[in-house]
């Protein structure tokens, strides 16, 4: 296997993300997250890929080295 690259799993159906995944169905929160990021970026589109890459990061388990 290439040591160069990393292999990632999402489980949707895992506790966890279940939980990530609810929160993030209510609005406030994602307007909350959304507010946050903005504060850190240029733009509105900005933003929504900063919280994007943040959940991807959230809910994607890597494996350990």
């Amino acid at each position: 296997m290439n040591p160069n690259i990393a292999i990632t799993v999402l489980d949707v159906g895992a506790p966890s993300s279940q939980r990530a995944i609810l929160e993030l169905e209510k609005p406030r929160a994602r307007h909350r997250l959304h507010w946050i990021a903005l504060a850190q970026t240029t733009s509105d589109a900005a933003a929504e890929d900063l919280v994007e890459d943040a959940l991807v990061r959230v809910l994607v388990t890597w494996p350990s080295s």
